[in-house]
């Protein structure tokens, strides 16, 4: 497997309210069917391993509602749905409350694409785009010499000194 993810989450982890974000999230982000190049997010660092506060902070709403939607032994019976059933809870919750779906899925969507496997996976550098990243023409300063000219466009503080 590429670097930074690894295995479906456990029976163990499935049972727990980590396994239940893991299975929301292999929900919003599957892996792909093409050769599974793509990885599913629950098989990822960034959700494996994401602080609880933070996973709380950012998926409380939505794994909220996953519980009272599936209230009978939910984090057990939402992991162990297929793809599937878990789609439609998630569809049916996301007709009632857009707003918690589209911030769950906003913020999925960003950590997914932002973790190093996934940008190697689309054939892309891991690195950031600036430093060391595209080249740049040498900045000609003299260009800004009329903006440095100009009347400044504020009215002065009274008893202040204009800067000049």
């Amino acid at each position: 497997m590429a670097k930074g993810h690894d295995k479906r989450p456990s029976k163990r982890e499935a049972d727990t309210e980590r396994g239940l974000l893991l299975s929301l999230v292999e929900t919003l982000i599957p892996s792909s069917n093409a050769n599974g190049a793509m990885p599913a997010a629950s098989q990822l660092t960034e959700f494996r391993e994401i602080p609880s506060e933070e996973a709380r902070l950012v998926y409380g709403p939505l794994l909220d509602l996953i519980l009272t939607r599936t209230p009978q032994e939910a984090r057990q019976s939402f992991a162990s749905l297929d793809l599937d059933a878990r789609e439609e809870i998630i569809r049916g919750l996301g007709a009632d409350h857009p707003e918690v779906i589209g911030g769950a899925v906003s913020q999925t969507l960003i950590r997914y694409y932002g973790a190093e496997a996934v940008v190697e996976a689309l054939g892309l550098e891991a690195r950031p785009a600036h430093p060391g990243g595209y080249a740049l023409a040498e900045t000609n300063w003299a260009m800004l010499g009329p903006v440095k000219a100009m009347e400044p466009i504020y009215k002065p503080t009274p008893g202040r000194e204009e800067e000049g």
